[in-house]
Formats: C-alpha cells, sequence, structure tokens
C-alpha cells in the first residue's frame, strides 16, 4: 500500500488560468500527474501553458511503502517543471545505500535546475531509494537483506524489496519518460576506485530495440565511456532497474562514478556534468559545451566496448596488481601476480583475456578462486571472451 504525503495538480489545475486548445494532441495524464511526451519544445507555442507550467522550486513529497509486521519505508520524490512542456526525465540515485556520491549528484542537479534552468519539460528524482540502508552504511536494505536493484520491476504483493521495486517501477513507467539515469557510485561495494562510465543494458527482443537504440544514442551524449553489457546465463541486468525499464521499452542507462564509500568532489562533479550533458542533448537545458572525453575512449574511437569481469581468480593467495583502473591493456598482457601467503615461491601470473581497458579491481590483497577480481571494458569482436 502506497501512501502519498503531499498532493500532486490535477490535470484541471494545470489548465484552470490558460486557454489551452487541442489538450489531447500534446498531454496526457496518469494517477493526477501532468504527463508530457516528448517534442520539440521550440515548436510549442501555448504561452498560457508555459506561465502556468514554471516551477523554480522543486516538489518534494514522500510516500510509504508497506512491507508488513511494522517494516514500512518512506521514499522522497521531487519533481520540477520547466517553463515550457516537453521531455520528461527521471533521475535515480541511492538503490545502494553504500552509494553516496551519486545522490549529491541527483541532488546538485536539482538545485541548479532551479532559478529558471529547466528550459521545458518534467525532471523527476528519487534521489535516495535506498534511505534506511544509506544510514545504516549497507548496499543491501536492512530489515530484508536484499538488494533493491535485482528486485525489479518487483511485486506489490511480494517481499519489502520487491513492494518497493514496484512502487518504485510503477511511478516511473506511468509518467512515460523519454529517459531514467540511474547514478551508482561504483560496481561493487569493495572495488578500489574506478573509471566513470556509462553502462547500458542489452537489447532482448524487437520490442525493447527502441528503447536500446535511444539508450545507446543519449548514452553517447553524457561524454563519459560507454560500455555495453551482455547477455549472460543468469541474465541478473532484466532484475535491474535500468534493465527492467529497457525491456519495458523506455530508454534506461546505468551512470557509474566510482568510490562507493567516499562522496568524492571529482566524481560528483563528473556526475553532475554527464547528467547535465544529457539533459543538454535532449534540450531541456542549455548546453554547457562541457567534455569528458577521455583519452582512454580515444584509443577504441569507434569499437564497441562490452563489459567483461575476466579473468577469474583460480587459486588462494597473496595478490598484486600490475596494472591499476584506466590502464589500457592488450590480450596476453600480465595484470597480476599471485603468491602463497609464505610469499617463498614466484607468483603465478594472472593475465588479460583481451584488448581493453580497466575499469576497477578488487580493493584487497588476498585472492579466492572464482571471487570477481577485475572489471574490463573490452573491445568487442569474434575472439572476445566475456
Amino acid at each position: 500500500m502506497i501512501k502519498k504525503y503531499t498532493r500532486y495538480y490535477t490535470w484541471a489545475e494545470w489548465v484552470t488560468d490558460g486557454n489551452f486548445e487541442n489538450t489531447n494532441a500534446h498531454c496526457k495524464v496518469a494517477t493526477g500527474i501532468k504527463i508530457f511526451p516528448a517534442f520539440n519544445c521550440s515548436k510549442t507555442k501555448n504561452l498560457a501553458l508555459y506561465r502556468i507550467m514554471e516551477d523554480k522550486n522543486p516538489q518534494t513529497s514522500f510516500f510509504e511503502v508497506s512491507g508488513g509486521q511494522n517494516s514500512a519505508v518512506k521514499i522522497e520524490q521531487m519533481v520540477l517543471h520547466g517553463k515550457k512542456p516537453g521531455p520528461v526525465v527521471w533521475l535515480t540515485a541511492g538503490i545502494h545505500g553504500d552509494e553516496s556520491g551519486c545522490v549529491r549528484v541527483v541532488r546538485e542537479v536539482i538545485k541548479r535546475l532551479k532559478n529558471g534552468k529547466l528550459r521545458c519539460g518534467t525532471v523527476y528524482a528519487f534521489p535516495l531509494l535506498n534511505y534506511s540502508g544509506s544510514i545504516n552504511n549497507s548496499r543491501l536494505i536492512p530489515k530484508s537483506q536484499e538488494d533493491l536493484n535485482r528486485l525489479f520491476p518487483g511485486n506489490k504483493d511480494g517481499s519489502l524489496g520487491e513492494r518497493i521495486a514496484h512502487a518504485v517501477f510503477s511511478k516511473i513507467t506511468e509518467s512515460n519518460p523519454v529517459v531514467v539515469l540511474d547514478i551508482h557510485d561504483d560496481i561493487d561495494a569493495n572495488w578500489i576506485k574506478s573509471v566513470s562510465y556509462v553502462l547500458v543494458d542489452p537489447k532482448s527482443g524487437f520490442r525493447s530495440s527502441g528503447a536500446y537504440k535511444a539508450t545507446n544514442k543519449l548514452a553517447e551524449k553524457t561524454g563519459l565511456m560507454v560500455v555495453r553489457e551482455e547477455k549472460t546465463k543468469n541474465n541478473e541486468w532484466k532484475k535491474t532497474l535500468s534493465g527492467s525499464l529497457i525491456l519495458n521499452n523506455i530508454p534506461s542507462m546505468t551512470i557509474e562514478l566510482g568510490n562507493t564509500n567516499t562522496s568524492n568532489k571529482v566524481n560528483v562533479n563528473l556526475g553532475i556534468t554527464s547528467v547535465w550533458n544529457a539533459l543538454a542533448s535532449l534540450g531541456i537545458v542549455e548546453p554547457k559545451q562541457l567534455n569528458l572525453k577521455s583519452f582512454i575512449k580515444n584509443k577504441f574511437s569507434g569499437k564497441p566496448l562490452v563489459y567483461s569481469d575476466r579473468p577469474r581468480i583460480k587459486m588462494n593467495g597473496v595478490i598484486k596488481f600490475l596494472i591499476k583502473p584506466g590502464d589500457v591493456v592488450k590480450r596476453g598482457q600480465i595484470i597480476a601476480e599471485i603468491s602463497n601467503k609464505s610469499r617463498k615461491t614466484r607468483g603465478t601470473a594472472v593475465k588479460a583475456m583481451n584488448n581493453g581497458i580497466l575499469l576497477g579491481h578488487a580493493n584487497q590483497n588476498v585472492a579466492h578462486p572464482g571471487f570477481k577480481t577485475f572489471s574490463f571494458a573490452v573491445v568487442k569482436n569474434s575472439s572476445t571472451i566475456l
């Protein structure tokens, strides 16, 4: 059950003071919330509606999701309307409680969009989806020990996490957004500072082909390196927020910024700039001519990059990393050495399986068989090993 703590404007309230003609051709209503589909802001001419829409202060509300047995949680939602009608965009962050930088990114973007900087459209935001996790510095939902980003699209009658996922997913999809930007700090809770990049989930079937194409196009506009997820046997991506949205033909991407447990100023600024670049490409904010493309992307210009967590470690021992995040590696290059804990024998070499870029590696010096130790953006070709 979802309880609203503030009331949204109804369609009638939006247009009471304006003489807006042919409303059905441009707008629609979903659960009492004014929604605009994507179109070129400059082509819309109704000045009366512009005046009604302008909103320099974001409206903040909280809704409650009940999980039974006193396990209800409240989720903060923000909305900011531009001077003119236009695309609907969602920003989400804090889906993992131990990631704080992404929360700052969303709040700072909303802050900068105030004072009339949102030219048109509507920006919604869930700045902190896992509040209880953030209080406990936990990646999971503390009450249920669930990873919220593996539960979408959720279940209204399921566990606490599934109910939260269902409520979040429903609110996003009912607004018919042109894109959802899900912002994270890193790919793993025990990862060393990694390279910032955009992760695009796989295309799955004809129904999602439009969303997949639009996502890739917009991802390139962020200025960050774009890495594409490949289909795997377990298909975990289908239960992530971005993956489940693409499956429902809604463009969505994950922005990974690094430094999970710290709110790093450099990464926060990278996040703000990449989000702003995406919004500017939609025409809803003024572009700032900021380019985040780094030399590592230029090394593989025109070549598709896909995500890989290979090689996996095959033995116990002390690991010595020979490369750092951002380094370009060649297939067969020695990237680490593993020795027994006594260090009496020469280390066993760990070699790169593909040409690519090291996104990050585990922040520990002890290796275990099968443990996820590396993440790469690798060049996709017929010999790529994923």
